[in-house]
């Protein structure tokens, strides 16, 4: 979507050089007053993907209705990227908390929006220490709100999301993510 695509563009993996962390990491040693050493480095990027089924109000179109929920969604996960000029309330990573009531509430006041049901969100990063992927999901676990695993770790919304449109209102029922939903080099990952 166009939406995902602008996400792409903003973040994909964005990383800096050692070189220009070591700049950094240099001039921050020369204005910095604390005795200790600064540690730089590159943000551990945290894909959110978000799995929901929805119904539509009989008066919009389907396919903005769509994009103004997904550009939604995403603005939710990461308030930064798309909003240059706007302020928001969080940018630090410690603090921050995707609660999927609180994402919920967030998307029944579109007026696109009749009901929304089976919303969960999915957490994917791969490990710093090996070659391993790490997952967590709030349907089904009990996990009431995703964090950042790391205080450099940073959300972003995943390329796509498992968005499901139906003809009539839907519960509020959360199903988890299982495999035969995952996209490959997305949220399900294969290793050589």
């Amino acid at each position: 979507s166009a939406a995902s695509d602008v996400y792409k563009r903003q973040v994909g993996d964005r990383k800096f050089s050692d070189y220009t962390l070591q700049k950094i990491k240099k001039h921050l040693s020369k204005i910095s007053t604390r005795s200790k050493s600064l540690v730089i480095s590159n943000p551990l990027y945290e894909t959110i993907r978000v799995t929901c089924a929805v119904n539509f109000n009989d008066d919009c179109e389907t396919g903005s209705a769509l994009q103004t929920l997904i550009t939604t969604i995403n603005r939710f996960i990461a308030p930064w990227i798309l909003q240059r000029n706007e302020t928001h309330k969080n940018t630090d990573s410690k603090n921050q908390i995707l609660d999927p009531s609180s994402l919920l509430s967030h998307l029944l006041a579109l007026p696109e929006i009749e009901t929304i049901g089976g919303l969960s969100m999915v957490q994917l990063h791969q490990s710093e220490e090996d070659d391993t992927y790490v997952f967590r999901e709030t349907a089904g676990t009990g996990e009431e709100g995703l964090q950042p695993t790391k205080p450099w770790s940073v959300f972003v919304p995943s390329t796509s999301h498992n968005i499901t449109i139906v003809n009539t209102p839907v519960n509020d029922v959360t199903v988890p993510l299982y495999i035969g939903t995952m996209e490959i080099e997305n949220d399900f990952i294969l290793k050589k």
